[in-house]
């Protein structure tokens, strides 16, 4: 399975905040190996800008040996659909940079529901019960396409899969969940108080190989400190 991972320099809330370090790491390189640790993982490109800025990126990527794409800034949904055109996929997973400790068992898992049927997406964001940044998608090329279509708000070019959410029954769209509702706990990137708490995490487990509910205890425990 190919798996797309967005990333840009240009956050708003913490800029250049991919390649900020993490326990030695840049965060774009915790997210790329860890999503690398998936079964079901076959390809991966990152999908980055074209601007100057998003240069570090290419080069970490080219350390990495993982396939750089450059296209649109803002149009993040055109990065998606020529990569899948480049790399002649129907389907791919859609990973945030900012997502470095992304569990590769929820891509296998969601990989797998996706392999069973013939879905538009298959997701676990619809209905938020994972932790944030811990956010699966697999999407269809042929949806993708068709969404691009008619999803013309700025909005729908920046996040790839909003328009199939906001016309979820225009979609067969399949979604998986955990049976506790963990949306409210922080694993992603988006503060810089986020980038101090994961710091904390990984001191704490082997961080590569840890699974998400191992993450959300030890995320849990460094809130009550």
């Amino acid at each position: 399975m190919l798996v797309i991972v967005q990333a840009r320099m240009s956050s708003r809330r913490v800029p250049g905040k991919v390649l900020r370090k993490i326990a030695g790491r840049p965060i774009l390189q915790w997210t790329l190996e860890r999503v690398q640790r998936a079964k079901s993982v076959s390809n991966l490109v990152v999908a980055t800008s074209v601007l100057s800025e998003d240069d570090p990126i290419e080069r970490l990527c080219r350390k990495l040996s993982v396939k750089c794409f450059r296209g649109d800034l803002n149009d993040v949904r055109s990065r998606y659909i020529e990569v899948l055109r480049n790399e002649q996929s129907s389907e791919c997973v859609r990973i945030c940079a900012d997502s470095p400790l992304i569990d590769p068992a929820l891509i296998d898992q969601g990989v797998s529901i996706a392999l069973k049927g013939s879905f538009d997406l298959v997701t676990n964001v619809l209905t938020r019960s994972f932790p944030v940044g811990q956010s699966v998608e697999v999407v269809s090329t042929q949806a993708l396409l068709k969404m691009a279509e008619n999803a013309i708000e700025p909005e729908d070019k920046e996040h790839v899969t909003t328009g199939f959410y906001k016309e979820n029954t225009n979609y067969n769209i399949r979604t998986f969940s955990h049976n506790r509702n963990l949306g409210h706990i922080q694993l992603a990137v988006d503060t810089e108080q986020d980038i101090k708490n994961i710091s904390q995490i990984v001191e704490l487990v082997d961080a590569m190989a840890a699974g998400w509910e191992e993450l959300v205890v030890q995320s849990q425990s460094i809130s009550l400190r």
